[in-house]
């Protein structure tokens, strides 16, 4: 599953050109929604069909089978070459990871805040609503199709403006919907995912345009940060809502914004030579 995760979003940035990446990765990313949607009605219908789980395992094998032999294809056997590097130095190696680990650590902060409110959405209606499960469940619903709205919007729209000012919108603009949420109205716990969409692509875009030749070890230094933000998330969260209530828990869980926010901000100054004015 790493492996999955890691790929398309090495590739995506590599073979598209800079003016369309942004929305190439965002294209990408609603793929991701729409199959996450998708997938269960499939199963469901593949399972009644069939009337085994076997059965629908298999089907489902079907598609990364024929894609593994589409890549033995001799036909394009000129497309599979090895990028060529110049082996770093030690000095260069160290003065390159920490920039990287920069923006790999504002990213992991945001996934935190998203599947923070995704995972515990449903909880925080039944118990600081009231709501039953099938409405808890419309609102979790919601917050998905929200996301793959706004992922949707950044691909076939290109936004004259810089990256970084496109995040840090994002991003305290989640904020603000997980404040109004809590205070105002839940719905805005499910906008929230509209605003937080573009976020994980466009980041994906920064970094490819900062470390263009390092872009899969960026990639995996930031799928592995996301695994342990999201580690410590889950016990933070789940311990604040046993000593206080999950209200409480999710507006402590801002703090991901904040320190989103302050990498973002702080990047251009601690690592001028590897910041770019406009992406």
């Amino acid at each position: 599953q790493g492996v999955l995760g890691l790929v398309p979003n090495v590739l995506v940035p590599l073979g598209s050109t800079p003016q369309r990446k942004q929305q190439m990765l965002s294209g990408l990313h609603t793929m991701y929604g729409l199959a996450s949607l998708m997938a269960p009605l499939l199963a469901a219908v593949s399972e009644m069909i069939s009337g085994s789980w076997r059965t629908t395992f298999m089907v489902a094998s079907l598609a990364p089978f024929s894609l593994f032999l589409y890549t033995l294809h001799k036909s394009h056997a000129n497309l599979h070459t090895k990028a060529n590097r110049p082996t770093p130095t030690p000095q260069g190696v160290r003065s390159l990871i920490w920039p990287q680990l920069h923006l790999a650590l504002m990213l992991s902060f945001a996934v935190a805040l998203e599947i923070m409110v995704s995972s515990r959405l449903a909880l925080y209606m039944q118990r600081a609503q009231g709501a039953s499960m099938e409405l808890a469940s419309y609102y979790v619903s919601a917050f998905f199709v929200s996301m793959m709205a706004g992922r949707f919007l950044f691909a076939v729209i290109l936004f004259k403006t810089t990256v970084s000012r496109l995040l840090m919108l994002s991003i305290l603009s989640s904020g603000a919907c997980v404040l109004l949420g809590l205070y105002v109205h839940p719905v805005f716990l499910a906008l929230s995912g509209f605003t937080i969409a573009p976020f994980y692509p466009l980041a994906i875009s920064w970094i490819s345009s900062e470390f263009p030749k390092d872009l899969d070890a960026v990639v995996s230094y930031m799928m592995a940060l996301d695994s342990l933000m999201l580690i410590l998330m889950h016990i933070g969260i789940g311990k604040l809502t046993d000593m206080f209530n999950i209200q409480t828990a999710f507006f402590y869980g801002l703090i991901f914004v904040v320190g989103s926010v302050a990498l973002g901000l702080s990047y251009s100054y601690l690592h001028p030579k590897k910041s770019q004015a406009d992406l």
